[in-house]
């Protein structure tokens, strides 16, 4: 049942927490920083020119960029670091990070600002 209910909070390509995990544990932890006076972080990356990805290469390579940027952002997270993706027509590529951890700043520095470049289009 446990695995279920990890499995049910994520999302289904990337592997990330989703965005009514984001909704629901964003304000638990918002009340929590509010009520305990510890800072919180939130630091917030979106893929540039995604929709050009997915229209030169194809979604199924567009779907690989997302993956290297999930994989990316968990090697950067601490234990106790939530990563987060938001989906959505607008901004399919937008992935959320909540951090408590004091040197958040210092992460989003050293986290590569690209992923892999993706295969050339197959002809």
């Amino acid at each position: 049942m446990k695995r279920l209910v990890e499995h049910v909070g994520r999302d289904g390509l990337t592997g990330l927490l989703h965005r009514g995990r984001f909704d629901s544990d964003g304000e638990a932890a918002v009340q929590v920083s509010l009520r305990t006076a510890r800072p919180l972080s939130l630091l917030i990356i979106d893929v540039d020119h995604f929709k050009s990805i997915n229209d030169r290469f194809g979604h199924a390579e567009g779907d690989k960029v997302l993956k290297a940027v999930a994989t990316l952002l968990g090697e950067a997270a601490s234990a106790e670091d939530q990563v987060f993706r938001i989906g959505g027509e607008e901004s399919p590529s937008s992935v959320r990070v909540r951090t408590r951890s004091p040197g958040c700043l210092a992460k989003a520095s050293a986290t590569p600002s690209r992923p892999p470049p993706p295969p050339a289009a197959s002809t």
